[in-house]
């Protein structure tokens, strides 16, 4: 059990980015991990390629094709109206990659830098295999 700190990145970059709040708690039995983390943010900054989470607290097993599952269990102030927003744990990083559906997409989308604003905030809770 430990805590972790969850943190919005780009999949390129990241930069200015301050929060009113950053929290994080996780329980690793054996390979599995469940984390539950929270974030407020107060600055959006920069946020340069796809949205993140970063800070996950130990790297993903890399099997390709077989994710993590993240669910959003709350959100506020995005500037994009979503009816699903939830993600998965790329294999062998300490990432989650958002995505969203709108109404009006006929698919999945990745998020940006545009779906945030300065207020955002999360819930995101995450089951992952770890590679030790």
């Amino acid at each position: 059990e430990g805590t972790w700190t969850p943190a919005l990145a780009g999949v390129t970059s990241e930069s200015g980015q301050v929060y009113t709040t950053q929290i994080g708690r996780y329980v690793k039995v054996g390979k599995v991990v469940h984390c539950q983390g929270y974030l407020l943010l107060s600055t959006l900054g920069t946020i340069t390629g796809n949205v993140q989470i970063k800070g996950l607290p130990f790297t993903a097993e890399a099997t390709t094709d077989l994710y993590g599952a993240a669910t959003i269990g709350f959100h506020d102030s995005l500037t994009t109206a979503t009816v699903w927003f939830g993600g998965f744990v790329t294999y062998n990083t300490v990432r989650i990659a958002l995505r969203m559906k709108t109404a009006a997409a006929a698919s999945v989308l990745v998020m940006n830098q545009g779906d945030f604003a300065n207020t955002s905030s999360l819930l995101v809770n995450v089951f992952y295999r770890a590679t030790a």
